[in-house]
């Protein structure tokens, strides 16, 4: 069979659509021949593909946002190692470096880690979109009862997702958001108690080949 995507397709917010696009666009992706494998309006259908099921995640978070989200304990540095690692081997095929600087350590907090990691990579997307300089600076640093993130670079167009993303996290994790200068920065607070379970991350390598991740499908 055959899965073929209208180019000017958006989610319309319709939670019967939105369940219908899920199993046609999980369907097509199961089917769909390896990007390299692909001719050029294969790839056009992929990539378009991609962008509904961004549009349908990050509708799906901010919908969420104002239901009391569990949150889970786990590494968060790991985390953002993992995701600045996949994303910049993808922009790196763009001309794009991520300089980034971490702390050393685990951070074990409780955290909502699939809304972090949409807020940061459309953080990246954002600047990507908009660097002349070809670089993004990306720095963590832990605080006394908290942990800042902040990018860096030409300064960059937030449309209302990733505004809405960068808010919801911060918001989530009784942190705050600043924009200035070029520079977007969030905290998330480190002691929140009260988490339920654990979260673990994949690695970089399986966030690159899983069409469906985070990484590929905001980094399209």
């Amino acid at each position: 069979m055959v899965f073929s995507f209208d180019v000017n397709k958006k989610v319309n917010g319709d939670f019967r659509e939105e369940g219908w696009l899920r199993e046609t666009l999980a369907a097509y992706f199961i089917s769909v021949p390896p990007p390299d494998k692909q001719n050029s309006d294969e790839k056009k259908r992929y990539r378009h593909a991609q962008r509904l099921m961004a549009e349908l995640e990050i509708i799906s978070l901010l919908q969420f946002n104002i239901i009391h989200r569990p949150l889970r304990y786990g590494d968060i540095n790991g985390l953002l190692t993992v995701i600045l690692d996949a994303c910049s081997r993808r922009l790196e095929g763009k001309g794009i470096s991520i300089e980034s600087s971490l702390p050393e350590r685990c951070i074990c907090m409780a955290a909502e880690p699939r809304l972090i990691s949409f807020a940061l990579i459309s953080l990246l997307r954002a600047y990507a979109d908009n660097n002349k300089n070809d670089r993004i600076s990306v720095h963590a640093v832990q605080h006394k009862h908290s942990l800042s993130i902040s990018l860096g670079g030409e300064p960059p167009f937030l449309n209302p997702g990733t505004r809405g993303l960068v808010r919801a996290a911060a918001q989530l994790h009784k942190g705050g958001v600043v924009v200035s200068n070029g520079r977007v920065a969030f905290s998330l607070r480190t002691g929140i108690q009260g988490a339920v379970g654990l979260f673990a991350f994949p690695s970089a390598d399986d966030l690159l080949s899983n069409p469906l991740s985070a990484v590929n499908v905001l980094l399209e």
